[in-house]
């Protein structure tokens, strides 16, 4: 497997990502657990030398008569009773009956719960006084008080006895005659011990676990995720220059993968239409070019093959030249539609007062009108427009359109120009009295190559790219061309390009 795929990332270094955070995340609840249980301990075990000290306090106030010694003994020598007796005990209690007193010390003692705690009491010279019986001879030696803490403070802190662990609270207890006694208080960490192992056992064997399905479920969700890639992978191996018409299924695709297989498909799309384009426009180019070499290779091979005169050999030379014009037209126009398309950038876009850019191409189009007696006319906006544009081709846009309705208007017929301002933009309206253009035709009239059959079959015939041309223009402008016709009235072709 790469490392760099999206099967590792997800399948494998995401798991160890998660393996970390899942370790680092036990240890932080190890950590915050134990210091919670440790701190519980510890109010735990300042209770009960608070409670200790009150017992000690209320014993020596009822009894004047004994010492500090006798009166820790004696606590310390208290029989808890049987269990009959503590259930009794605790109902009388709970049912708010008056208890005797030994029955009240029992309640006082199964509150302190020191049955499995080591109790210690010192003078506060670190003379011992009166040890728990629970508390063994060599484990006493090191159960002594610190001379150095203050006797304000109670200090906790973790101990080990005969190689149990312990926490021990060293504080100190008051007597009603003024005297301060050490207590020490050891309580066992057996508890808090045994539930942190369980934890961390069980930590230890859940995180692999979940490693283990997290890696599971990786792979699996990895590899329905990359389904739609691989099936992008398999049918672009299979896609050649012969066969675009395959596509990607979007059923049961996630939504962000349906973006990448629209994506490819809408690119197989244009690259499908790019080909067909240029299969229609290579065999177009054929056509077109077909004709007049097939002309000039027949008048050649007539010059050659009989022995003609001066006069002769002029006249197929002229025709001969004629022909080589008219693929000249052809290249230059393709090479110009060419430029159009795919480097539209290269067109040089100036600021230029409308009018005086259209009196010209008006004035010489009037030229072309008055040889087949067509009338044409002319209205200019009247406030001043600026275009920013290319008004060389700008120039070829116009003329072309207006050359194609002097070429198929009528002798004794009209065209008209107008030409206004709406919306921010210009819009220039050039109408003729022509034989006007089928409406199935209409989709098709800015196709190269493309003209209305049986409309053109005058001798000096078109090579079908002057619509197409103008139309490329415009584009290039940020403009659009818009035809309206209707038969045997004439047609109407509107310019609409942005204003400066």
């Amino acid at each position: 497997m790469k490392f760099n795929s999206i099967k590792f990332k997800v399948g494998n270094l995401f798991t160890i990502i998660l393996g970390v955070i899942l370790i680092l995340y036990s240890v932080f609840l190890q950590i915050s657990l134990s210091k919670y249980l440790v701190n519980d301990l510890d109010e735990e075990l300042s209770g009960k030398v608070n409670e200790l000290g009150n017992i000690i306090s209320d014993e020596l106030a009822a009894s004047a008569g004994d010492d500090i010694y006798t009166v820790i003994q004696r606590i310390f020598s208290f029989q808890y009773p049987p269990k009959a007796d503590i259930i009794a005990v605790k109902k009388k209690k709970t049912g708010g009956e008056p208890l005797s007193d030994e029955e009240r010390w029992f309640v006082r003692f199964d509150r302190l719960d020191l049955s499995q705690d080591m109790v210690a009491f010192f003078e506060s010279d670190g003379k011992l006084i009166y040890p728990s019986q629970n508390i063994a001879i060599d484990v006493l030696r090191k159960f002594t008080p610190d001379p150095n803490v203050s006797p304000q403070d109670d200090i906790f802190k973790n101990v080990t006895l005969d190689k149990k662990h312990f926490r021990q609270v060293q504080s100190v207890v008051s007597t009603p005659d003024g005297r301060q006694l050490i207590v020490l208080i050891a309580a066992s960490e057996k508890p808090i011990l045994d539930l942190l192992r369980h934890r961390q056992r069980t930590f230890t064997v859940s995180i692999p676990i979940i490693l283990l399905l997290t890696a599971f479920l990786g792979r699996f969700l990895t590899e329905r995720i990359l389904r739609p890639v691989n099936s992008i992978v398999s049918t672009a191996r299979q896609i050649g220059s012969r066969d675009l018409s395959m596509r990607i299924g979007q059923s049961n695709v996630d939504e962000e993968m349906k973006v990448l297989v629209e994506s490819f498909n809408d690119m197989i799309a244009r690259l499908e239409n790019s080909f067909t384009h240029i299969e229609q426009f290579s065999s177009q180019v054929a056509h077109e070019l077909k004709t007049p070499l097939a002309i000039l290779r027949g008048e050649t091979e007539v010059a050659l093959r009989v022995d003609q005169g001066a006069s002769d050999y002029k006249a197929v030379l002229k025709e001969n030249m004629e022909e080589i014009e008219k693929i000249i037209k052809v290249v230059e126009d393709l090479l110009l539609l060419a430029k159009l398309d795919y480097r539209p950038k290269s067109l040089k876009f100036e600021k230029f007062d409308f009018n005086e850019f259209l009196n010209p191409i008006f004035e010489k189009t009037k030229l072309l009108a008055a040889k087949k007696n067509v009338e044409i006319s002319c209205v200019f906006p009247k406030e001043d427009v600026l275009l920013e544009g290319d008004s060389l081709h700008l120039r070829r846009l116009f003329f072309n359109i207006i050359h194609n309705a002097v070429k198929f208007t009528p002798p004794g017929k009209k065209i008209s120009l107008k030409a206004f301002t709406e919306n921010s933009s210009l819009k220039v309206a050039i109408t003729d009295e022509g034989p006007g253009i089928p409406a199935e035709y209409l989709p098709q009239l800015f196709t190269r190559f493309f003209q209305v059959p049986g409309r053109d079959e005058d001798p000096q015939k078109g090579s079908g790219l002057g619509l197409n041309i103008a139309q490329s223009v415009a584009k290039a402008h940020q403009g659009t061309i818009e035809v309206q016709s209707q038969l045997n009235k004439g047609s109407v072709f509107t310019v609409t390009l942005p204003l400066a």
